[in-house]
């Protein structure tokens, strides 16, 4: 018995397939139908109306064959790879095997719909019983944290000026978190400059808490944040993301290595209004870093891509919901059609890369960096301005971001 590679997954998935002998007549019925021809010594199972071909041997039989429908055992069963199906004379032979099939869904349905009912009451009753727990639990007094891990500060160089980013892995569980300090050894910092600190699970990268603290906000000493509950046991390891944009003149050190203490509370019965709190990335699965990640391409609806600019014109396009949270940068990348004498620049709320030329070859790419401050959605536009003498055309390529490494 052999069967082709194309036909294998059809006949093998299929819970209810009929055979058909040599000379059986396809019935009416809403079943799928196989018939066994012959290929010069051995025979070949193929669907009902189907070419014929080589193919290769059948090893193991599948498990949903209902029966032959056969005036007589066909000479193929002899080379049937198990124990042979039932053969049935007609289609009225094959009936008690199709309503006892009926019967046997019509059961099956039944228990799935009352293990459905089920799962619903018993998610009720824990959404019923986490309520009563959080009333209970919210109507006494914040429990005090204890503290799970300390580092001793150490001094080190201010920051640079700019984007930072420091990352630290600590020896304890994320599980029970109730707050957290970041130690500033010193801080001297106006309006222009913030900093912002996620709590994350090393193995998914699931932001389980995230502040963002603006730069008047900081001082020297412990910069103590709390989130509104402590976080769910979770079996994974807490990770501390440091982001600082440092504005010109400002002075921001954390030490060497950056020192932390780590709280967690017995029971998760501390609620707090917690300073600072970044609720937007709570949640986020942050992407991993330093992979150029495709942005949705309903942001190009009704916005043109290729522009024709005349001698001096200057022109823009405008995005105006660019999701980046997540992300430290985005890149665009243009083409001139034609023309050389072109400039183009790229620029969101508090960023811009300024004016770019094009590469000889007719290609500009932009990275455009995002400050700390940036939010989940913004509004991006790119500013094109024509020097040359003619009329020059531009395309807009694609539009990525990306999360720093």
């Amino acid at each position: 018995m052999r069967l082709l590679v194309s036909d294998l997954a059809a006949l093998m998935c299929s819970d209810a397939t009929l055979l058909l002998g040599d000379a059986a007549p396809a019935p009416d019925l809403a079943l799928p139908l196989w018939r066994a021809v012959p290929l010069g010594e051995d025979w070949l199972l193929r669907p009902e109306g189907s070419q014929a071909g080589a193919g290769l041997a059948l090893a193991a039989a599948p498990a949903g064959v209902l029966g032959v429908l056969s005036a007589s055992p066909p000479p193929w069963l002899a080379a049937w790879p198990a124990e042979p199906p039932p053969v049935f004379a007609d289609v009225a032979a094959l009936a008690a095997v199709l309503a006892a099939m009926m019967l046997h869904g019509r059961r099956r349905q039944a228990a799935l719909r009352e293990a459905l009912v089920a799962l619903r009451l018993e998610h009720e009753d824990s959404r019923l019983a986490i309520a009563r727990w959080m009333r209970s639990a919210g109507q006494g007094w914040p429990q005090p944290p204890r503290l799970v891990h300390a580092e001793t500060p150490a001094d080190g160089p201010p920051l640079r000026q700019g984007r930072s980013r420091l990352r630290r892995v600590l020896p304890a569980e994320v599980g029970e978190v109730a707050a957290l300090a970041l130690h500033l050894a010193e801080a001297d910092c106006g309006p222009g400059s913030a900093l912002r600190l996620r709590l994350l699970g090393e193995e998914s990268r699931i932001v389980l808490g995230a502040w963002l603290v603006p730069g008047e906000a900081l001082r020297r000493g412990w910069l103590a944040l709390d989130l509104p509950m402590p976080v769910a046991p979770r079996r994974e390891t807490a990770v501390v993301e440091i982001d600082v944009d440092l504005a010109q003149g400002d002075v921001l050190a954390l030490g060497d290595s950056p020192a932390l203490r780590l709280n967690k509370t017995e029971g998760m019965g501390r609620f707090t209004q917690a300073a600072y709190w970044d609720g937007l990335a709570l949640g986020l699965s942050l992407p991993p870093g330093g992979v150029w990640l495709g942005l949705p391409a309903h942001l190009w609806a009704g916005v043109p891509r290729r522009l024709v600019l005349a001698p001096g014109e200057t022109r823009e396009v405008r995005l105006p919901a660019v999701p980046v949270l997540g992300l430290d940068r985005l890149m665009a990348r243009l083409r001139l059609l034609g023309g050389a004498a072109m400039q183009a620049a790229l620029h969101g709320p508090e960023t811009a890369t300024g004016w770019r030329d094009f590469a000889p070859d007719g290609t500009l790419e932009m990275a455009l960096p995002l400050p700390v401050t940036a939010p989940a959605v913004m509004p991006l536009t790119l500013t094109l301005r024509q020097l040359g003498p003619a009329a020059c055309g531009v395309e807009w390529q694609a539009l990525a971001g990306m999360r720093a490494a």
